[in-house]
């Protein structure tokens, strides 16, 4: 049992390094291109068979060998004639203008982002504002219906204070009358 794990732990770490060393050996280079090659004039990068590439750019275009030679070929005819010149200036100019648009792309989306975020913000508050005018409103309805209910109490004591003071007044003319006329019949008689 010891010599069948002391094998196995043997072959696994044989395998490792085999496929280390395979690994190494089929890998001979690593190219880095970087976020300044995207915009510059440099001539193309040949990726030979083997060879990593890491790329930091948005977008890369592979073009194949024969490809390649005969996009070369055709800009040699090109700058034979007086054409290569004018054709260079219009690339150019072409870049330019896509590098501007590109750059005017990009603050179109850093505003657009920051609208977003405002237009987020402003509903957020928004939203605050309601749900607080909305605490208001409830509060201030229970605040009237109290209210009235106070005020229709207040009305029935009020009714029922004048009744009383009605009874009252009338007690006391009915005995003032009472009394005016006992003292009427007594100085009558």
């Amino acid at each position: 049992m010891k010599n069948t794990i002391k094998l196995t732990l043997i072959i696994t770490i044989l395998l490792s390094v085999f496929n280390t060393v395979y690994a190494q050996k089929k890998v001979k280079d690593t190219i880095v291109i970087g976020k300044e090659y995207a915009r510059s004039r440099k001539l193309p990068i040949t990726v030979n068979k083997g060879t990593v590439i890491i790329n930091q750019i948005d977008s890369l275009h592979l073009v194949n060998q024969i490809r390649f030679h005969y996009y070369e070929e055709l800009r040699k005819e090109l700058f034979k004639n007086d054409f290569g010149k004018d054709i260079e200036n219009i690339v150019l100019k072409y870049e330019r203008i896509v590098e501007e648009n590109n750059e005017l792309f990009d603050q179109l989306e850093q505003k657009s982002k920051a609208q977003s975020d405002l237009f987020k913000k402003t509903i957020s508050e928004l939203k605050k504002s309601l749900d607080e005018t909305d605490r208001t409103l409830n509060l201030t309805q229970k605040s009237l219906d109290n209210a009235n209910t106070s005020i229709e109490l207040s009305m029935r004591q009020i009714e029922s204070a004048q009744r009383r003071q009605f009874w009252k007044n009338f007690g006391f003319i009915g005995g003032g009358i009472g009394m005016g006329l006992l003292l009427g019949l007594l100085i009558a008689n």
